[in-house]
């Protein structure tokens, strides 16, 4: 990982594998200074991340992340996990994914203090989504600190 990319990665955490496919194109059309690491599901992030503490390496910039990993509690427990006040992750800007339309995911996710998008349902849509991702990086993240 070169210098810039240790402070422009995303940490992806999509279980399914043709979501990740498809997100993974697009970012790299949209975001293309932005390298992603796919942990695919919440455990396999938290190792990750805590690989990151332990080998002091830089911390993502942010997380994208499905909320249904397979199910609502799992993409709940890692967002639960990362916004615990005593967490080493808490400072890390979510942005939580779904399809769901129900109005109380939304308010679970904003009020563990991340951000909710509502996923695409056509591929055409994937470009205008990941758009608003880009505004979101280059507008209001800042890195945060190792």
């Amino acid at each position: 990982m070169s210098q810039d990319q240790q402070k422009n990665w995303m940490m992806v955490v999509e279980d399914q594998v043709d979501a990740w496919r498809l997100l993974k194109g697009a970012l790299r059309r949209t975001l293309p200074h932005v390298l992603t690491v796919d942990a695919g599901n919440g455990p396999t992030a938290l190792s990750y991340l805590q690989g990151c503490l332990v080998e002091r390496r830089p911390l993502p910039r942010m997380i994208l992340m499905d909320l249904y990993m397979p199910t609502l509690e799992d993409g709940l427990q890692l967002l639960h996990t990362l916004k615990e006040p005593t967490s080493a992750y808490h400072h890390l800007p979510v942005v939580v994914m779904s399809s769901s339309t129900d109005p109380r995911d939304r308010q679970q996710i904003t009020q563990r203090g991340s951000s909710f998008l509502t996923k695409p349902i056509s591929y055409a849509d994937w470009d205008s989504f990941l758009a608003s991702i880009d505004r979101y990086w280059a507008e209001s993240l800042t890195i945060p600190p190792v």
